[in-house]
């Protein structure tokens, strides 16, 4: 037992003074000053030391709260002492006395021996440094294969030199290295790692809004660790030669002189769309204007130029297709009674293209219309001669220089209706002698086909009521007078001329009044048709004959009131029957 005690004591004697031979005389230490999201644990990694030896060398608490500018004493590469042994190495020294023989290392560098499972790169980075560093330091070769118990010259603490602190605080520089101090100007900030605007504008106290401001940031802008930013309105930033990163210049938008042009100073709440809209630009105007980009952002007190394109307030507007006068006023902020009234109109009267519109009392309007011009468009409309000097007279008669001729026409046929149901006409001498005279002519053009007077006249009244709206627009369910559907136009053009109420759909026309053969059909008859694809055999359009083989009716396939050809193959061959009504 004695003898085992005895080699007990002298095997621990010997590792004690390997351990004294082999620790390192001086313990390198630097100062580092605390940055934004610094921790103890983070400085202590950057340094290669343990959070324990940096707590011990400032004398502080395991608690302590570390704070930003706080100067600290870190220890340099103490984090792999040379007296710690490898416990889940199963490999044994060959001998406790072989370590104290080593050859002594270089300054700044340490003697490693390689261990069970160590690779060169292992190795480089527990004592921060490079793989490259390391092979040139022994003289192997970049292939080199390196063995358990191997004995290697490591340089330590290198992979921090001085050419790649690029942003950083001279404090995380090598200690062999000369220490590169960044100066600061005041009201001025150094970003670092881990900061954020938030975090930066809390610091200096003052709002994320106005940073952005101060420094020409976007939402969208990422910051770089490096980067000055200015965080005081009275503050400059640094010199160019302080930061080898380039620094985004900010753009100051010059204020725009009183009185020079006109501009907006930007108010809480607003939008770069509703200035636009109020001063009559375009987004693209607008930016066009301040020099913006799409991404660019307006802030309350930012001044505006809105003046070089704003449009000047015109006093008359030229009606164009599609247009309202609900949209025209609105576009010219008004309501339609202010328009209305600007323009002597009435609430049924309707504004057309190329219609010329007063948008202020002092508006001057172009001369009215000619008189021949007034003619020829209401002869076209089917006009009367009666109504047309009744048309001519109320334009005299009106203060307006621009008139809807058609809205002028319509009001004329409605009085004069009104007139006729107030009034019964007067049956007179000299009016018998006309109706009279009228028979005469009648039964004179008789034919072969035995056909009574009073049947021709309302035939021939029929035919040319009909063509009065050629034409007009085909909507399905329309009833007219603008637009129709085929049994609607039929409809509308026999109770115009007949008095006739026919049926609202055509399967219901084509069983009213008499029934009639294509080869007997005379003009002012009904004709119908099975226009369906798979020819159903129901009706389900309808025309009426004119005469010389031609129809006219509402088509669906042309849009509009035409005259068509019997003789077409589509309509010859989806012919039906005629009806002849009374």
């Amino acid at each position: 037992m004695k003898k085992f005690f005895i080699m007990f004591f002298m095997l621990s004697v010997t590792l004690a003074l390997s351990a004294k031979l082999t620790k390192s005389p001086t313990t390198l230490n630097t100062e580092y000053t605390v940055q934004g999201g610094d921790t103890l644990y983070t400085i202590a990694r950057d340094h290669h030391t343990t959070v324990r030896e940096v707590i011990e060398a400032n004398n502080l608490s395991l608690n302590a709260v570390i704070k930003i500018g706080q100067t600290l004493k870190v220890p340099l590469n103490t984090y792999f002492p040379t007296t710690k042994t490898d416990k889940k190495s199963k490999t044994k020294l060959t001998s406790s006395a072989a370590t104290p023989h080593l050859p002594p290392s270089p300054a700044g560098t340490v003697n490693h021996v390689v261990k069970s499972g160590e690779t060169l790169f292992t190795i480089a980075r527990a004592h921060h440094t490079s793989i490259k560093a390391v092979l040139e330091a022994n003289n192997l070769d970049r292939n080199a294969v390196i063995k358990t118990g191997q004995n290697l010259i490591v340089p330590t603490n290198t992979y921090f030199p001085d050419k790649s602190t690029t942003g950083t605080m001279a404090s995380r520089s090598s200690p062999a290295a000369p220490s590169t101090t960044t100066s600061t100007v005041k009201g001025t900030y150094v970003v670092g790692k881990g900061d954020t605007l938030f975090s930066i504008a809390r610091k200096n106290h003052i709002i994320i809004s106005k940073l952005m401001r101060m420094n020409g940031l976007g939402l969208t802008d990422s910051l770089r660790v490096g980067q000055i930013l200015k965080v005081s309105a009275s503050s400059t930033f640094a010199p160019k030669n302080l930061d080898k990163q380039p620094i985004r210049k900010t753009t100051k938008r010059r204020e725009l002189p009183v009185g020079a042009m006109p501009s907006y100073t930007v108010k809480k709440g607003d939008t770069l769309w509703q200035i636009a809209r109020k001063y009559h630009l375009t987004l693209a105007e607008i930016r066009k204007l301040n020099k913006m980009g799409k991404k660019d952002q307006i802030h309350t007190g930012m001044v505006l130029a809105v003046g070089k394109a704003v449009r000047p307030k015109s006093k008359t507007y030229k009606v164009k297709r599609g247009d309202t006068l609900w949209l025209i006023a609105k576009k010219y902020n008004m309501s339609t009674q202010k328009l209305r009234k600007l323009n002597h109109m009435r609430r049924k009267d309707r504004i057309h293209r190329g219609m010329i519109l007063a948008l202020s009392k002092d508006a001057v309007l172009p001369k009215a219309t000619k008189t021949k011009a007034i003619i020829a468009k209401l002869k076209k409309k089917g006009a009367k001669r009666s109504e047309i000097e009744a048309v001519l007279a109320k334009v005299k008669r009106s203060k307006r220089k621009n008139l809807n001729i058609v809205s002028i026409l319509a009001q004329v046929k409605r009085d004069k209706k009104k007139k006729q149901i107030e009034t019964p006409l007067r049956i007179t001498k000299k009016t018998k002698q006309k109706k009279q005279s009228r028979l005469g002519s009648a039964m004179a053009t008789l034919n072969g086909h035995g056909r009574g007077s009073s049947g021709w006249s309302s035939s021939t009244k029929t035919i040319r009521v009909a063509k009065r709206y050629l034409g007009r627009r085909y909507v399905w369910g329309a009833v007219g007078p603008r637009s129709f559907d085929c049994s609607g136009f039929t409809q509308y053009v026999m109770r115009k001329s007949k008095g006739v109420r026919l049926p609202r759909v055509s399967r219901k026309q084509a069983y009213y009044g008499k029934y009639v053969s294509r080869s007997h059909l005379r003009p002012g008859d009904l004709v119908f048709f099975d226009t369906s694809r798979r020819r159903r055999g129901y009706v389900n359009h309808v025309g009426i004959y004119i005469g010389n083989h031609k129809f006219i009716h509402a088509s669906s396939a042309r849009h509009r009131v035409v005259i068509t050809s019997l003789n077409r193959p589509f309509y010859s061959a989806r012919f039906k029957w005629g009806r002849r009504v009374n």
